[in-house]
């Protein structure tokens, strides 16, 4: 999963923005990787290293929620499925 975002700021909140694209390359994809794009939001709790993000890809909206170590370490919730465990960098 890579995102491209751009910062917009409202208040005191920090929001970032921006296309996502998903490739999924695991042994089932039988015909070459699977692309699919959408959409990155998220914002980061200074006070608390915590990032909260919403993920739209394909018409479903997941969020994710996860805390500062070396990586933003959490989970993303999708409906009607399991919490996913998940990591995200920041550069």
């Amino acid at each position: 999963m890579t995102a491209t975002v751009m910062e917009t700021t409202s208040g005191h909140t920090k929001e970032y923005t921006g296309p996502l694209t998903m490739k999924h390359i695991g042994v089932c994809t039988q015909d070459g990787p699977e692309e699919k794009t959408g959409e990155m939001r998220f914002q980061i709790s200074a006070s608390s290293s915590q990032l909260n993000a919403t993920v739209s890809v394909a018409g479903v909206e997941c969020t994710y929620s996860g805390r500062l170590s070396d990586s933003y370490a959490g989970a993303m919730k999708c409906p009607d499925r399991q919490a996913v465990p998940l990591k995200l960098w920041l550069r």
